[in-house]
Order: C-alpha cells, then structure tokens, then sequence
C-alpha cells in the first residue's frame, strides 16, 4: 500500500449536525473546489448532489476541478461509480483536470484496494497543497 499523507484542509472541521451536508463549491484562483460535505456519502440523495454539482461545474465551462474528501469517512459503491461516470463523461480524452485530495486514510485505502488511484488524479495532501500544484 502507498503511503499517505494526512494532512487536515483549512475547510475541514467537525460536522455541526445543523450543517448542510450539500457539496460546497468555490472557486480559488482558476480551480473549481467541491468540498464533499457529507462524512458517509452514501445514499442516493448525496450521490445526486455531487453529481449534480460536478455536471453543473464543468457545464460552466470548469477545466480544473479539485473535489476535497477531507470531511469524508468512507465512500459507497454507487458514489465512486458515480465519479468514475463523471471522469469518462467529463475529464477523458478532454483538456480538463479533476484532482481529489483531503482523503482520510479509510477513504485512501478503499481507492487503493479497488485500483481506483490509477483512475483517478489523487493528490497526496491537503487542498492548499493540490491547488498549489495543480
């Protein structure tokens, strides 16, 4: 297994239970960054959500999307299906990049263990670093 880094984002702080847990989108110098908002990402509903978020971002004519897991604690099949969907849909074969960084270590593992870290560009970091190198 690779080593990661854990490094906490600047974004990332304990989950108020008022909080909405909709995908937070902003833009920081050019690059569109999608903070996941929701620890399990597991239902449907969340699913949509970052769907919709990431199909609006690039409609808009995004070329570099950063997604920040940093508040996330484990994905679900049907979301990693989701954003290898959005990957072949949006980023393949086109002059656009999407990165994912902030991943906690059960996150980082699961990418690994279904090989989805040759898919996908991983930044070993938090986001100020990615967006630094990106």
């Amino acid at each position: 297994m690779q080593n990661i880094r854990i490094v906490p984002s600047k974004e990332c702080r304990e989950m108020d239970p008022t909080q909405s847990t909709e995908p937070n989108v902003e833009v920081v110098g050019g690059v569109s960054v999608l903070t996941i908002m929701d620890p399990q990402f597991l239902g449907s509903e969340q699913t949509g959500s970052v769907r919709t978020v990431l199909t609006a971002v690039f409609e808009e004519g995004a070329n570099k999307v950063l997604v920040d897991f940093c508040n996330m604690e484990f994905p679900s099949s049907p979301a990693l299906g989701m954003l290898m969907n959005i990957s072949k849909k949006w980023v393949r074969g086109q002059p656009r990049k999407m990165r994912f960084c902030g991943m906690k270590r059960d996150v980082f593992e699961v990418f690994t263990m279904t090989n989805l870290v040759q898919f996908f560009d991983v930044f070993d970091g938090n986001r100020e670093d990615a967006l630094v190198d990106f």
